[in-house]
Order: structure tokens, then C-alpha cells, then sequence
């Protein structure tokens, strides 16, 4: 093979290298932002949970976890008739 020929072919495989190169790069760091991101939920299902006292709670961020119950205050008569 002459210098000319082996110059081009050796740019060439050298520039098809680079290029597979940074396409595996590139697409790694998608899949681990993908795996990052369904660790961390940004929003939850919008189901809800009917306490004992008939409220309804909603999933909380991080954990989509219930949020707690309300405690149900009763307010004295007193307070409720108050002058």
C-alpha cells in the first residue's frame, strides 16, 4: 500500500473511532440519568386514602408515601358559643 493510501485509510478508522466513541459516551450518560431519575420521583400517583374521620390524603414527595391522617380536633361547646 502506498503512504497516500495508508494515510487516508488510517484517518479514516482513526475518525470512526472518535465517532463511536463519543456515541457511547453520550449514551451512557442518558441510561445513568435514567436510572437516576426514576430514584428520585418527581411527582406521585394521584391516588388517595380515606382516613377513619372520612378526610382524604394524598401521596407525599419523597417516598410517595400517605401523608398522615388529620387528628380531629372536637372544640368544646364553650368554644363554639362563646360571646
Amino acid at each position: 500500500m502506498d503512504k497516500k493510501r495508508w494515510k487516508i485509510v488510517s484517518f479514516s478508522v482513526l475518525l470512526v473511532v472518535i465517532a463511536l466513541a463519543l456515541l457511547f459516551r453520550n449514551s451512557g450518560n442518558n441510561n445513568l440519568a435514567a436510572v437516576e431519575s426514576s430514584q428520585q420521583p418527581t411527582a406521585c400517583p394521584a391516588d388517595t386514602y380515606i382516613c377513619p374521620n372520612n378526610e382524604k390524603v394524598s401521596r407525599v414527595l419523597p417516598n410517595c408515601q400517605f401523608a398522615a391522617c388529620p387528628t380531629a380536633v372536637n372544640p368544646s361547646p364553650a368554644a363554639i358559643f362563646k360571646d
